[in-house]
């Protein structure tokens, strides 16, 4: 084909598809909260629009014709997310997008949003992250704030009021959270119109990795039959015991061969095996979710009749392992259980430490109390700490 021939139908290609497309646009790149965000786009059809950050949507819609083509406009929050948006609109076939930045104002900072737990530090995915917080106006209670928390991948999430300017929410770290610093924003909004007032925090935590723990069900007994079929079921869970997430693949390697399985309606997973041997069986199984979660379990049977040779052969070996690991875990067990109960109680007395220390700042400091709540708040704290010292003291001079 003749080279300008060639570059003459690439052109009326492009221009073909510029006619085609659309282009959405705002009256500002950057607004604070409480402001309009007016969004304007050269298409006189109706538009559906969607305003978000990350996984959190935040006002979806159409535009509306007004002889210029058509416009959208939401009216921001104080509780809303501060930080980088996305503003997109389509028609089912065609799509644009634009960014713009949210800034928080002074009047969005007026509400404290104390936050009791959890603290900042290291949490595994799909770790429960019991969220309590307190919302407080010029060191009064704030009644009746709308509150919302905006996970790792800015999922918007109502926190439930638990009492006067109290909120509490479960949050569980997605398995395929971001590994690393990250933050979870709580941003709140009292009011509306000009007598708004609005307030953020963010807890910032370092995500690690949560491994995937592999339980067998079956096979059940030591020894499988060859040449006959065998269930073999797993259950896997993450480190808590909270279900693995349905992207996980599990497969296994049966004497070198590869083995998938298959997820069951109940979150079990299936795998059929027959061996053609007999002997030892060894069973590698791996399991990997989308997050790239990973866990492993190694499993060793026997086929057929060379169990109760090796049984013959090794059972009286195997009877006085088992009779000093009993005597090894008996021995350990009892240090374990006194060392796990003084960091329990440790770590009670510390929280309480930590109460009294928060009480005499509200007294002192703040004056947010009275004397005689603070009296027996302060009694109450001091009596478990010196209970849970005593507790300590008494069980590390046991032997």
């Amino acid at each position: 084909m003749n080279r300008k021939v060639l570059v003459l139908i690439l052109f009326i290609a492009l221009l073909a598809a510029n006619a085609s497309a659309f282009w959405i646009n705002t009256d500002k790149e950057s607004y604070e909260k409480g402001e309009a965000i007016k969004v304007t786009t050269d298409s006189a059809e109706p538009i559906s629009v969607e305003i978000y950050k990350g996984r959190a949507v935040i006002a979806t819609g159409k535009t509306e014709a007004d002889g210029n083509g058509g416009k959208f406009t939401y009216s921001t929050l104080f509780s809303d997310p501060p930080g980088e948006w996305t503003v997109r609109g389509t028609d089912g076939s065609r799509a644009a997008r634009k960014k713009i930045t949210i800034n928080t104002p002074q009047q969005g900072a007026y509400l404290i949003i104390t936050i009791y737990s959890p603290s900042e530090g290291e949490y595994k995915r799909s770790r429960e992250l019991e969220t309590s917080i307190e919302i407080t106006d010029l060191g009064k209670t704030a009644l009746g704030a709308n509150v919302f928390l905006y996970g790792v991948h800015g999922k918007k999430i109502e926190m439930e009021q638990t009492g006067p300017g109290r909120y509490f929410y479960k949050y569980v770290l997605p398995f395929d959270a971001p590994l690393g610093e990250t933050s979870i924003t709580i941003a709140a909004q009292l009011g509306s119109g000009e007598t708004a007032k609005g307030g953020e925090h963010t807890l910032r935590i370092n995500v690690l990795e949560t491994p995937i723990l592999i339980e067998v069900l079956r096979p059940t007994a030591m020894e499988i039959p060859l040449g006959t079929k065998t269930e073999i079921v797993v259950r896997p869970t993450y480190f808590n015991g909270l279900p693995v997430d349905e992207s996980t693949e599990i497969y296994a390697r049966v004497d070198g061969e590869f083995v998938p399985f298959e997820r069951q309606a109940n979150g079990e997973y299936l795998a059929l095996y027959a061996p053609q041997e007999t002997g030892e069986l060894k069973i590698e199984i791996e399991a990997q979710d989308k997050g790239k979660n990973l866990g492993s379990k190694r499993v060793t049977t026997i086929v057929g009749r060379e169990f109760e040779h090796l049984l013959r052969k090794y059972g009286l070996i195997i009877i006085q392992l088992v009779v000093l690991a009993i005597i090894l875990i008996q021995i350990f067990r009892s240090k374990f259980i006194k060392g796990f109960w003084i960091k329990q109680l440790e770590k009670k007395r510390d929280k309480f430490k930590d109460r009294l220390r928060r009480l005499q700042e509200k007294y002192y400091k703040k004056g947010t109390i009275s004397v005689k709540t603070f009296e027996k708040e302060s009694a109450k704290y001091k009596h478990t700490i010196t209970e849970t010292e005593e507790k300590i003291k008494a069980l590390k001079g046991k032997k």
